[in-house]
C-alpha cells in the first residue's frame, strides 16, 4: 500500500467503516486490524463488505 493513499472510513457511534470495498481488503490484506461486516473469520481478503 502506498504511504500516501488516502482511505476515507466513516465513524458510526464506536465503531470505524471502511465502506469502499476494494479499500477495505487492500487494510486486511496489509494486516490492519477489522474485519469485514458480517463475516467471522474470513480465510482471505476476497471479501465483499464493508471493513469494521
Amino acid at each position: 500500500m502506498s504511504l500516501s493513499k488516502i482511505i476515507k472510513a466513516e465513524i458510526v457511534q464506536d465503531t470505524i467503516i471502511v465502506w469502499n470495498i476494494e479499500d477495505g481488503r487492500e487494510l486486511y490484506r496489509e494486516g490492519f486490524y477489522g474485519k469485514p461486516l458480517g463475516i467471522a473469520k474470513p480465510k482471505t481478503a476476497d471479501f465483499d463488505a464493508p471493513l469494521i
